[in-house]
Parts: structure tokens; C-alpha cells; sequence
């Protein structure tokens, strides 16, 4: 009921801003760091978003894990919801996410679903190219829960 109501929220809140109708294209280079004991994995990936109105964006992003020592390689996928809240140079976001995690270990295949939240900002840097810094939290089901800080550049197009 809780998520009903917030997807009902973000429509109304979109209704209130005119619309945009940007595409952009995200690379992005973070780290999964894990919430309980364990050894810190990079990931790279991109990103592809539709930028509905000023406020809101939904997008797709897929990130390949990069195993360490500890961890296994893996894949991220994800669709996410994001708030932005545009200032002068800088803009805040939050999001909201489900996805999933898999890795391959040995014999082990595994997919798991994840829950995202999420927050950040972007810095403009030209007219259609950004520059951002932000966070993911990821809550796994049957894995550990991780964080993941991310650098990410936008184009618009």
C-alpha cells in the first residue's frame, strides 16, 4: 500500500512540472562495499534514462561486478524511479529501485532480487554533459545488504 501510494505521489508531482522528454546516457564506475564483513568489489556499467519532467526520470542500468579476492564477478540490473530537485548548477536526487544481483561462483548460479534506495547529486558541466556523485543502498534478498558509491557523467540527447 505504501508503494501504491508513492508511485501516485511522483504522477502528481510530474503533473505540476512541464515536460521534458530527454533521453540521456549514464556511464558509471562505483564500488559495492558490504554491509556486513567483506571485501570491497568495483563495478562499471551505464546507464539509460527518459527525463519525463524536470522533477522526475525513470531509468535502466546495468553494471558488471568486478570480483575480488573474496568475491565473485557479477551483474547488476536495474530499473529506478528518480526525484531531482533542480537548482542553478547543481542538482540533488533521490531514487528508488528493484533489481537484480547475479554472480557465478564454481558451480554456484545465482540471480537474487534487490530493493534500491538511493541519493546523489549532479554538477552541469555543459549544456547536455553532467557530472555526478551518489549512493546506492541495496537491500538483497538472500544475500548480504551492500552500499554503493558511484561517480556517473550524463549526455543528454
Amino acid at each position: 500500500m505504501k508503494l501504491r501510494s508513492l508511485f501516485i505521489s511522483l504522477f502528481i508531482i510530474s503533473l505540476a512540472s512541464p515536460a521534458l522528454g530527454d533521453f540521456y546516457f549514464r556511464p558509471r564506475a562505483g564500488a559495492i562495499i558490504p554491509v556486513n564483513d567483506g571485501d570491497v568489489s568495483y563495478t562499471l556499467g551505464a546507464s539509460l534514462g527518459y527525463q519525463w519532467t524536470s522533477l522526475l526520470a525513470t531509468e535502466v542500468n546495468y553494471s558488471r561486478i568486478l570480483g575480488s579476492s573474496g568475491n565473485p564477478d557479477g551483474d547488476l540490473i536495474r530499473g529506478e524511479a528518480i526525484l531531482s530537485f533542480p537548482l542553478v548548477l547543481i542538482t540533488p536526487y533521490a531514487s528508488a529501485g528493484i533489481g537484480l544481483s547475479h554472480y557465478s561462483l564454481g558451480p554456484i548460479n545465482d540471480w537474487d532480487l534487490m530493493y534500491l534506495l538511493g541519493g546523489g547529486a549532479t554538477f552541469d558541466l555543459l549544456p547536455l554533459i553532467s557530472l555526478g556523485v551518489g549512493v546506492n543502498y541495496a537491500f538483497v534478498h538472500n544475500q548480504p545488504d551492500f552500499f554503493e558509491p558511484v561517480i556517473i557523467a550524463s549526455l543528454k540527447f
